[in-house]
């Protein structure tokens, strides 16, 4: 007897596959279970249900939690929060979502300034009269509406020190544009921020990172996602990135 068992998609490395045609990464067919009956499998299981459980009654709540958030609420069953997080991944493949769709958030990280408006949960904001620094991105996207903006292009920086110079000399008011960085390596917000304003505003993206791998794997990860997050890639992706700087092979002209 087989018994109660979960179906669930495969994010294993192998079960990752890069489509030329859409430029990012995306998981394959490979599907696997998580049976109560096997003893092998019985405490991932547990954990998948007490998951699915919570994420039940944050969603009827109309609530948005955070992944420590959703670790400490079961402390004894995850033990540690990689446990948490791996079966919130594989919850939402199964379902075929994404995390913001089940109300669960990264903290925020990323910056937005310059020529662009919205409104975030009713409440309107003007990402021109937002201070020096500009505005934190909002881990839930989806509370952001009626998006506007008479920019020109989106200008993406990796160095937080760049955007910040670039904020304080008002850089948009001179070239009207959008200015994005994500402090670094990209976070779920920040990327799916840059995804939607393109996708709605269809201007172009410029991005200036450094010219090693650590800047390119940033770029690549804006461009055609990231393997830990392939199966939420068509919202998270913005192709056609074009890369501003100075190149290696500029060198030997």
């Amino acid at each position: 007897k087989q018994g109660f068992q979960l179906e669930i998609p495969s994010r294993a490395a192998s079960n990752q596959i890069y489509v030329p045609e859409l430029d990012r990464i995306v998981l394959g067919e490979k599907r696997g279970t998580r049976s109560f009956l096997n003893v092998k499998e019985s405490r991932k299981a547990a954990i998948t249900t007490r998951v699915l459980q919570l994420l039940h009654a944050v969603l009827l709540k109309r609530i948005h939690i955070t992944k420590r958030d959703l670790f400490y609420t079961d402390v004894k069953l995850f033990v540690d929060q990689s446990e948490s997080d791996g079966v919130l991944d594989d919850v939402a493949t199964m379902i075929g979502c994404t995390r913001s769709n089940l109300h669960v958030v990264a903290s925020d990280k990323g910056l937005v300034v310059g020529r662009i408006s919205f409104f975030e949960d009713g409440d309107f904001i003007d990402c021109t009269k937002m201070g020096v620094g500009g505005k934190a991105i909002p881990p839930y996207i989806d509370k952001i509406e009626n998006i506007q903006s008479d920019a020109e292009f989106i200008l993406l920086v990796e160095k937080e020190a760049a955007y910040m110079r670039m904020a304080e000399d008002r850089f948009y008011n001179r070239y009207p544009c959008i200015v994005i960085t994500a402090k670094g390596q990209p976070d779920v917000a920040t990327r799916m921020f840059l995804s939607r304003i393109t996708s709605e505003l269809q201007i172009p993206v410029l991005a200036l990172v450094d010219s090693d791998p650590y800047g390119l794997k940033i770029l690549s990860v804006y461009m055609s996602g990231s393997k830990n997050m392939s199966y939420d890639s068509a919202s998270l992706t913005t192709p056609n990135i074009k890369w501003l700087g100075l190149r290696p092979s500029d060198l030997n002209k």
